[in-house]
């Protein structure tokens, strides 16, 4: 009798171990192998993609390359802004992973079931799809998928350059910074013709330099600050809440712009960068030569420095104002401002801070405050 007791006991204890070793194996068989790399996992040529799009948030974009560049590709129309593109795309050109997980099962626990984003990458090989999933905090790096049944940990997070407003990839118009004026002139509900004259001997003193020239050839006196300022002003306008950039002739009349309330045109030189200004950069970086070598290298840069290379041009902006009457006896009529830059098919709406800058360039608006200027 106590034999067989025993011989049970056995059993239930055999029984118990093979429990465990199975629970063992089955835990053992779900985990993971991570592997500490930094491998390039993905690598696009930019010229060699065809089409780009992702979904996040419930939104999609889709760009398509073509001979003249990137487009929209439900809308030919809108004009994407080339480098805005290009800068975005360099993330793919060589994406490298910092952790490798192999064999994954479970895709949930990355947050590679219910995506962040989807992107899609076409090239003349095929599509390629990313999947991001979850943010890592304790490694501060993204988990990636590409459909090879591993899971990938980058440190450049993608979801930093993604968004869901097409806006952002949009070519808008741009007023320069002006270096030297040329010549200023406004038409329209206000009239000006300025002129830069540094050797001008038309006042007093040489403490101006610009001159509103008048009909019978005669110069007055404008406040170099106030012009300036008003340079500074054109150079800095909000062009970015566009109503539209379809714009015919016909259309223009819909925004003031058929009979412009102010016509401006500024003719003048602006800073240009230059690809040998750039690489005297890069080159003293990687220089490792001597003190009396680094500190005549210094020299030499800073003597660089100081010449800047300007190119001429001449921008014309166009101000179109549009009067609603107000509905009610003493209140205000409604006055909208738009701009157009050039024959440019956008139209943006100014805001009235900068409407008010732009339409305060008459030659009241610009004179000297002083009754005289002293040294």
């Amino acid at each position: 009798m106590k034999r067989k007791k025993n011989l049970v006991i056995l059993v239930v204890v055999v029984a118990v171990l093979c429990c465990v070793i199975g629970i063992e194996q089955a835990v053992t068989k779900h985990v993971d192998s991570i592997n500490t790399t930094d491998e390039v996992i993905l690598s696009f040529d930019q010229d060699s993609i065809t089409n780009i799009s992702w979904t996040y948030e419930e939104e999609t974009l889709t760009f398509d390359q073509t001979d003249d560049g990137w487009c929209d590709s439900d809308d030919a129309d809108f004009p994407v802004n080339q480098d805005t593109m290009a800068d975005f795309l360099s993330w793919f050109e060589e994406v490298h992973a910092c952790f490798i997980i192999d064999d994954v099962e479970d895709y949930s626990q990355y947050g590679l079931e219910d995506l962040q984003c989807t992107i899609t990458l076409t090239t003349e090989d095929g599509e390629t799809t990313v999947s991001v999933g979850d943010y890592s905090t304790m490694d501060e790096q993204r988990y990636i998928e590409i459909g090879d049944g591993k899971v990938y940990l980058v440190e450049d997070d993608i979801l930093e350059s993604i968004t869901t407003d097409r806006d952002e990839f949009m070519q808008n118009d741009e007023t320069p910074s002006i270096v030297t004026l040329e010549e200023l002139t406004v038409s329209g509900r206000t009239e000006l013709d300025a002129v830069y004259n540094e050797e001008g001997k038309y006042s007093y003193t040489d403490s101006y330099n610009y001159y509103q020239v008048e009909d019978d050839g005669t110069y007055l006196i404008l406040d170099d600050s106030s012009v300036e300022s008003y340079l500074s002003s054109l150079g800095s306008l909000s062009l970015t809440n566009y109503v539209t950039y379809t714009a015919s002739s016909a259309d223009l009349s819909d925004y003031g712009l058929d009979d412009p309330a102010y016509t401006i045109t500024v003719t003048g030189t602006v800073e240009v960068e230059t690809e040998e200004e750039e690489t005297e950069d890069e080159s003293e970086d990687a220089t490792d030569e001597t003190e009396t070598e680094d500190t005549a290298a210094e020299e030499d840069d800073e003597t660089e420095a100081e010449e800047v290379e300007t190119e001429d041009v001449e921008f014309v902006i166009y101000i179109g104002v549009v009067t609603e009457p107000a509905e009610e006896d003493g209140e205000e009529d409604t006055v909208t401002a738009y701009a157009r830059v050039g024959d440019s098919e956008i139209i943006y709406q100014l805001t009235t801070s900068d409407y008010e800058s732009v339409r305060a360039a008459s030659y009241d608006d610009l004179r000297p405050t002083a009754v005289v200027s002293l040294d």
